[in-house]
């Protein structure tokens, strides 16, 4: 069941690319962002509520807390991820956004003087070599900037 439900979440998360095409024909990329996240955190508040099945309050102290969420993981990751969809293809677009574990690997060894095992290695020539054809192949729809 869990192996289901893993495929499931990346199913939905890879689908999200080619419907984020499609949408950004008809709205901006910020408009897209807050409707998105909007409907996501409606259903978040829902379902907190009825987990809590009391008093549904949200502490003042959490204020802080949402906003700086808000920024850093809503606004600076999405936006500019439908802003790129624009004008690369969704194969591209999913790369870029693919690419985080290879930065993460990076900075921290850079600046958290984490040590990267050989598997860790290994793994990460992999998924680099995986992503090799798809940077070097040019498609039609990679950069169509007359449909802007």
């Amino acid at each position: 069941m869990k192996f289901f439900l893993i495929l499931l979440m990346n199913a939905l998360f890879a689908a999200t690319f080619p419907l984020g095409k499609y949408a950004l024909q008809y709205t901006g990329p910020i408009f897209l962002t807050a409707t998105r996240m909007l409907m996501a955190g409606i259903l978040l508040l829902l379902y907190s509520y009825y987990q809590e099945r009391k008093t549904f309050k949200i502490h003042y102290h959490d204020w802080l807390f949402f906003i700086k969420t808000s920024l850093f993981y809503v606004v600076l990751a999405f936006v500019p991820e439908f802003w790129a969809l624009k004008y690369l293809s969704s194969i591209k677009t999913n790369l870029l956004w693919s690419v985080q574990p290879f930065f993460a690997a990076i900075l921290g060894f850079a600046f958290f003087s984490e040590k990267l095992s050989l598997k860790k290695i290994i793994a990460l020539l992999i998924g680099f070599a995986g992503m090799m054809p798809i940077v070097f192949t040019c498609d039609s729809g990679s950069l169509d900037l007359a449909a802007t």
